[in-house]
């Protein structure tokens, strides 16, 4: 897994985390971590 363009912004932490999954099939999901 790799985490994309993480960013502070006043309500937290937003980025997305790529994963690659079997068989070979991608996926980007958008994660959002309040602080």
């Amino acid at each position: 897994m790799e985490l994309l363009g993480f960013s502070r912004s006043q309500d937290g932490l937003y980025g997305e985390i790529s994963a690659t999954l079997p068989p070979g099939a991608a996926a980007t999901i958008p994660v959002e971590v309040i602080l």
